[in-house]
């Protein structure tokens, strides 16, 4: 090589061994914060989630007794709910008990009136379909227990 070459890259500097050493360690701890809060939920408020879980669902009588839980993080209000069979007809869709708000963790017991001209019985599977407040459908295949 020439030696003009080799002055100007022997002339160049660049970080520091020690410097490098200790941006890497910052770097390291604050992945490591953040995964740390990440797996121990300490970021949850920092999300909206709202999420319905059917419990299951009976039959008792004339009515189907529909257990829902709100396992989000923030308060939500049930306004409907529909029960199809298999063949997507309608089995029940009407209650007293709605509209329903669950605050977080909370469950409930739905009441809904079977159709009269519905045939279902237990062991039958049936499509839930529950409406919220802000227009989200959630939709749960299960059977009727």
């Amino acid at each position: 090589m020439s030696p003009y070459i080799n002055r100007y890259f022997n002339k160049r500097k660049g970080v520091s061994v020690f410097l490098q050493i200790v941006i890497l360690v910052i770097i390291v701890l604050a992945l490591g914060v953040m995964v740390y809060s990440g797996a121990s939920g300490l970021m949850n408020n920092w999300f909206t989630n709202r999420q319905i879980n059917v419990l299951g669902a009976f039959t008792i009588g004339s009515n189907i007794i529909v257990n829902a839980k709100n396992a989000g993080n923030i308060p939500v209000t049930i306004e409907s709910i529909e029960i199809l069979d298999m063949n997507g007809v309608i089995i029940a869709n009407t209650s007293a008990d709605l509209p329903l708000t669950l605050q977080p963790g909370d469950a409930a017991k739905i009441t809904l009136t079977i159709d009269p001209a519905a045939t279902i019985s237990q062991g039958d599977i049936v499509d839930i379909y529950i409406y919220i407040e802000n227009g989200e459908i959630f939709k749960v295949r299960l059977s009727l227990q």
